[in-house]
C-alpha cells in the first residue's frame, strides 16, 4: 500500500473511533474529546488553568519523530506498515496534563493493545488519568513490553491479549519505536 493511501486510511479510522487525524499547520485545533472525570462535575476547565509540564523531549521516535511529538495518525501508520495492525481501533484521552494514547493491535497472529502516555502539549482539563510511571507499574510482564523515558515522563507499552508473550511484545515494540540514543 502507497505511504499517501494508508496516510488517508489512517486518517479515516482514526475519525471513525473519535480521534483526531493529522494536525494540519496553521489549521484549527483538533476538537477537545470529552474528559473522563470521576465526580459528578464534567470536570472540565479553561485550558490555560491547567499549564503544559515542562518535560524535555523524549528519546524514543516514531519513523525519526519524538514521541513527545508524534501525532496520534502518524503513530497508526507506523503501526499499520510494520504489519502489526490492519485497521485502527482506539482513542486518546486528555487530563491532569497527560495525553493517553491507546489503540488495539491485531496482526491475524496475536492481539493486543499499544498506549503510550506523555505530558500534553496543550491540556486540557483536569480530570484522573495515569501517569507514565503509574502506567509503568501496572504491567503484566509476562505478556508486555513497555519503556519509561523518566526524563521526558514518557511511557509506552504493548500488551498481549492473545497469542503472545512478553518478548513477542518487545519484538513488535522494537519493530516500530527506535531510541534515539
Amino acid at each position: 500500500m502507497r505511504p499517501a493511501t494508508l496516510a488517508l486510511a489512517a486518517s479515516a479510522l482514526l475519525l471513525a473511533a473519535g480521534c483526531a487525524p493529522y494536525p494540519t499547520p496553521g489549521g484549527p485545533p483538533p476538537e477537545t474529546p470529552a474528559p473522563h472525570a470521576s465526580g459528578g462535575s464534567s470536570g472540565e476547565v479553561a485550558a490555560d488553568s491547567v499549564p503544559p509540564l515542562d518535560k524535555p523531549k523524549s528519546k524514543w521516535a516514531v519513523g525519526g519523530k519524538s514521541l513527545s511529538d508524534v501525532a496520534t495518525g502518524e503513530l497508526a501508520v507506523a503501526f499499520m506498515q510494520a504489519g502489526l495492525t490492519s485497521e485502527v481501533r482506539g482513542g486518546a484521552d486528555y487530563a491532569n496534563g497527560y495525553d493517553a494514547i491507546r489503540f488495539e493491535l491485531d496482526n491475524g497472529t496475536v492481539k493486543g493493545r499499544f498506549i503510550l502516555v506523555r505530558p500534553a502539549r496543550r491540556p486540557t482539563h483536569k480530570a484522573t488519568l495515569a501517569t507514565p510511571a503509574e502506567t509503568r507499574a501496572k504491567l503484566d510482564p509476562t505478556t508486555s513490553a513497555g519503556v519509561l523515558d523518566e526524563s521526558a515522563d514518557v511511557y509506552f507499552e504493548i500488551s498481549l491479549t492473545e497469542g503472545g508473550k512478553a518478548v513477542d511484545a518487545k519484538r513488535m515494540l522494537d519493530s516500530v519505536i527506535k531510541s534515539g540514543t
